[in-house]
């Protein structure tokens, strides 16, 4: 979110933010697919959040899902993930 000097803020979307992020060289997280489809069920969903980290190889604590306008997301966290630190 962007703010200005006249007070408005203007939200980017995912795809913005990487592009001005990336410009000014400064990292974020990696955007795994630009074309996600949701799964019809919670379990196929959380199915797919595990795995090795995209950003250090380790244990991936989920994903993060944003709408393609950036107004809408929701973390969706592995239950492995939860059972090795908080379990």
């Amino acid at each position: 979110i962007l703010g200005y000097d006249d007070g408005h803020t203007e939200r980017l979307n995912p795809i913005e933010m990487k592009e001005l992020m990336d410009e000014y060289e400064i990292p974020t997280v990696p955007i795994v697919d630009e074309h996600f489809k949701i799964p019809a069920t919670c379990d196929e969903l959380l199915a797919i959040c595990g795995g090795p980290s995209a950003v250090d190889g380790e244990m991936r604590e989920g994903l993060v899902f944003r709408s393609i306008d950036g107004s809408k997301s929701f973390k969706a966290v592995d239950n492995q993930f939860l059972l090795k630190y908080h379990g």
